[in-house]
């Protein structure tokens, strides 16, 4: 009898330090939430394989983080993994979902510093989210946003950015704008510069006989069509590099509004606050080690230099400690060395002498 008696009281000991959870981790816990790519599975599989490597290696934090003062959170968004059929891509749903881990991050787990990783949409995705955490803090009207979320008060933003401000910020390859990605931008831009050819083609046939009549007579015969053609071309060249990025981003927001919510079945909303337009609510809010890549030949994400520069001068305000990375060695979803020793060097800079690397796990 006393016997038994022993056994249930160990029973419910242990059952009571199991169900603890996140409340039985130390105070100064370190956690990683990483926010993942569209195609990625997310959740705790983020943590096993990332881009067919161990994610661990991917950004380097093991050598410097103890496992054992090391936990992993990673959300599963919506249209995991690689749903196109139920893309949200960077909006709302995926925001919810992202805030809800760095609230259990926060909040749940007690957690002093954040080391937060977003990879692609994963990353745009943190942008929208930082943003409008940093909206709820600046005016607690703008809890609505986050109804359904774990997220009920201004100080659970408050914590959670507080928790960054002490970790770190990785954001790799960001999607900015839909109207970046490749599929869209270049259909953008081909069909951007036939439509400005086919209107000089228009004004050509309009305005070819009036041209003719008025340079005829100081060249030959023969001459004039040639003449005629290198007007016509030399129009189209011109107007192509005064107007060509205008049109091709009037037919990518074209695309984005009209085509992607048909694709994705209305998942997607492309009213949705863009990551480019969140990173100017960021301006001097983000203090902690700040790491931007980006790949000069991403293959699925067209050319962001520009971007990427607008993304680093707005988290560059009040933090000295952001670093740009632009990798030449590998596209979007590949491996690149480059960045891989660029992380190696940011964490040996930042968080080499926080923990202690001999700890057992």
């Amino acid at each position: 009898m006393k016997m038994r008696l022993i056994l249930s009281i160990l029973l419910v000991v242990g059952g009571l330090n199991g169900s603890q959870g996140f409340d039985s981790s130390p105070k100064d816990s370190f956690v990683m939430v990483y926010a993942h790519g569209f195609g990625e599975p997310g959740g705790p599989e983020s943590f096993y394989y990332y881009g067919g490597s161990p994610f661990a290696n991917q950004y380097n934090l093991r050598e410097y983080v103890s496992p054992k003062k090391m936990f992993n959170l990673s959300p599963i968004a919506p249209d995991a993994p690689g749903r196109m059929d139920k893309a949200v891509f960077y909006t709302k749903p995926a925001v919810h979902k992202l805030a809800n881990e760095l609230y259990d991050a926060a909040i749940d787990h007690k957690a002093e510093q954040i080391y937060h990783v977003g990879f692609s949409c994963g990353a745009g995705t943190t942008l929208n989210c930082l943003g409008k955490l940093v909206e709820l803090v600046e005016d607690e009207k703008n809890i609505d946003y986050f109804c359904d979320s774990k997220i009920k008060s201004k100080e659970d933003a408050e914590a959670i950015i507080k928790a960054i401000n002490k970790g770190a910020l990785v954001l790799k390859a960001p999607l900015l704008d839909m109207r970046n990605v490749n599929l869209i931008a270049t259909p953008s831009r081909l069909i951007g510069r036939g439509l400005i050819f086919a209107v000089i083609a228009v004004a050509y046939w309009y305005l070819a006989s009036l041209v003719k009549e008025e340079i005829s007579p100081y060249m030959s015969e023969k001459m004039v069509p040639y003449a005629v053609i290198a007007g016509f071309l030399g129009s189209g060249v011109l107007s192509n590099y005064l107007f060509g990025n205008s049109v091709k981003k009037g037919i990518a927001t074209a695309i984005t509004k009209t085509v992607l919510p048909v694709i994705t079945n209305g998942h997607f909303d492309p009213s949705h606050i863009t990551p480019l337009e969140s990173v100017e609510m960021l301006r001097g809010k983000i203090t902690c080690p700040v790491m931007l890549h980006h790949n000069e030949n991403d293959g699925v994400l067209a050319n962001q230099e520009r971007e990427m520069n607008q993304l680093f001068d707005a988290l560059s305000v009040n933090n000295e400690n952001v670093t740009l990375v632009k990798s030449t060695d590998g596209w979007h979803n590949s491996p690149s060395p480059q960045f891989d020793d660029a992380m190696k060097a940011f964490n040996e800079k930042y968080f080499s002498n926080k923990t202690n690397k001999n700890e057992l796990i």
